[in-house]
């Protein structure tokens, strides 16, 4: 009988084990998604800084335009070094973003006309820039990925607790 539940113990140390592994393996995944948006937006950041000029727009939101971008990587990687990060970092930078395009996109209708005249619609704009979903995309997948680290904290905490 003793051996009986030594052999249910260790099998479900192992199912227990094999289980961890999933997990760690999909916060890999997801850190490694995040990673490589992150790399693609500074690139296009870098290019947007490299091919910009203000002209008659206003500079301010084009330099935030190609510098909110530039900062997707060190805020990454921040991310990723220190565990206590909060991921509402990544959803103001997304904000920002689209704040910055959509003010942009304001000016522009300002100085040469545009098609709509409608606040709401050019408010709206700034949601379909490339910048803006690739901000979307970086805090959705940390975002997931903190909260199965949070589920895995908790599930590892449980066992301690009822051994005490």
């Amino acid at each position: 009988m003793l051996r009986l539940r030594e052999l249910e113990a260790s099998s479900l140390q192992r199912i227990g084990a094999a289980a961890d592994m999933a997990v760690k393996h999909k916060r890999i995944l997801l850190l490694t998604l995040a990673g490589l948006i992150s790399v693609l937006l500074t690139n296009w950041g870098l290019m947007a800084f490299g091919f910009s000029s203000s002209g008659y727009q206003d500079h301010i939101p084009v330099v935030l335009f190609w510098a909110l971008p530039m900062a997707s990587l060190p805020v990454f990687a921040v991310y990723c070094a220190w565990r206590k990060m909060p991921t509402w970092a990544f959803w103001g930078l997304l904000i920002c973003q689209w704040v910055t395009v959509s003010w942009l996109n304001w000016d522009s209708y300002l100085h040469e006309g545009g098609t709509t005249s409608n606040p709401i619609l050019i408010a709206l704009s700034g949601g379909v820039a490339f910048p803006v979903w690739c901000w979307i995309l970086i805090a959705v997948l940390c975002q997931y990925e903190h909260y199965i680290r949070a589920k895995e904290s908790v599930t590892n905490a449980q066992p301690l607790q009822r051994a005490t």
